[in-house]
C-alpha cells in the first residue's frame, strides 16, 4: 500500500535516461513541459521509504513513474528512479483548499495507485 506525502500544481520540466542523461524519445515527450497535478506517494511494503508520483494532465491523461528518490527543491523537485531522473517545476502555491479540490478530483479519476507499489 503507498501512503500520500504530497501534492503540487506543477510542470515536467525534463524525463532524463540516468546512464547516458539524454531527454527520452519515447512516450515520456508528451508529457515534458505539460502542467498538471502531481500527487507524491511513499511506498509502505514494496519499497518503504521510497517514493514515486502520479502526474494527472488534463481529463484521461496521466502519467507515473516507478519508486525512486524524491529530492524536493526550491523551484524545482526531482524524483531519481532506478532508470530515470525527472524534474518539476512548481507553478502555483495551492492552499490547503484547492490541494483539497485537486485530490478528490484525482480520486474521482480513478488515478490513485494501486497497493502494488
Amino acid at each position: 500500500m503507498a501512503r500520500f506525502k504530497d501534492c503540487f500544481f506543477g510542470k515536467l520540466v525534463s524525463a532524463v535516461d540516468c546512464y547516458n542523461k539524454q531527454p527520452y524519445r519515447d512516450w515520456r515527450t508528451d508529457f515534458v513541459g505539460q502542467e498538471g497535478l502531481i500527487v507524491l506517494f511513499e511506498s509502505e511494503h514494496k519499497a518503504p521509504g521510497k517514493v514515486f508520483f502520479h502526474m494527472l494532465v488534463g481529463v484521461g491523461k496521466w502519467m507515473y513513474c516507478t519508486v525512486g528518490d524524491w529530492e524536493p527543491g526550491g523551484e524545482k523537485d526531482t524524483i531519481l528512479t532506478q532508470n530515470s531522473i525527472y524534474t518539476f517545476s512548481r507553478q502555483h502555491n495551492l492552499s490547503k483548499e484547492e490541494k483539497r479540490i485537486l485530490l478528490e478530483r484525482a480520486v474521482s479519476s480513478g488515478r490513485i495507485p494501486s497497493d502494488n507499489q
